[in-house]
């Protein structure tokens, strides 16, 4: 259990701080609740060492890992000129690793997401090598063992606890359409498959396709529900210690 503070046995759980983009609750709620109708607790992955793995329980995109904390004020700055980021979700894919495996959910690549990277992909870094921008909420680390039944779930076919065929995602992605104040969506054709390539330290918390391991081509299966694009106005700073703080993007006062 991690101690108060954010420490997980009296030191610092991280490396490095990171900037994350928040999910609003509606869409995260969602995302939540079918990872855990369709992960069973016996494939999660866990490590007593590092609290970072197992399921994710808040959804967020990792905008940037291996910044150092005096940049805070810094970022909190650079958002005050941005403008909220519509999100719009695609398929599950399951991202190989060589200890686990890494099961996301893609998210499209929009012109503000893509932006507001490369603002904070300009500042230092802690780690000189990293991958490109692949934006995606992580849902779990998955064992390898269990690698078969998880892609199954992200195929549809059923949750990795039982053998029905049951689906419980669908084929369909979206074209959308979206204004600060809501949303339109227009269902479009087939879903493009993701392909974005995992590898060392890519993912949430800086961890991509498991430790230097491929990733799998993403499938066309999105979360029911998720057909919308969806207004993100917060950002979170993750520092060392565990701990969050809030960045709102722009004027949140006047945003409705």
């Amino acid at each position: 259990q991690m101690e108060e503070g954010g420490r997980w046995g009296g030191k610092k759980i991280y490396d490095s701080a990171s900037v994350q983009l928040k999910i609003p609750p509606l869409p995260s709620s969602v995302i939540l609740e079918w990872s855990l109708a369709n992960i069973g607790e016996d494939v999660i992955y866990t490590d007593p060492k590092d609290p970072s793995f197992g399921r994710n329980m808040d959804s967020h995109i990792t905008l940037k890992f291996g910044l150092q904390e005096n940049f805070f004020e810094q970022i909190k700055q650079m958002a005050a000129t941005w403008r909220p980021v519509p999100v719009t979700f695609r398929g599950l894919e399951v991202w190989d690793g060589k200890r686990y495996n890494i099961v996301v959910l893609g998210v499209e690549p929009g012109r503000d997401l893509a932006t507001y990277f490369a603002q904070l992909d300009a500042l230092p870094n802690l780690f000189k090598k990293q991958r490109p921008f692949s934006p995606h909420c992580t849902l779990a680390y998955t064992t390898l063992t269990s690698t078969h039944l998880v892609q199954r779930a992200v195929r549809g076919e059923g949750s990795t606890t039982t053998d029905d065929t049951t689906t419980t995602t669908t084929t369909t992605t979206t074209t959308t359409t979206t204004t600060d104040t809501g949303s339109a969506t227009a269902k479009g054709g087939r879903g493009a498959r993701g392909g974005a390539r995992g590898g060392a330290r890519g993912g949430a918390r800086g961890r991509g396709g498991g430790k230097g391991g491929a990733t799998r081509p993403g499938h066309a299966f999105t979360i029911p529900g998720l057909d919308q694009s969806y207004m993100c106005r917060e950002l979170e700073f993750v520092w060392m210690n565990g701990n969050k703080t809030t960045i709102p993007i722009g004027n949140t006062t006047t945003s409705p």
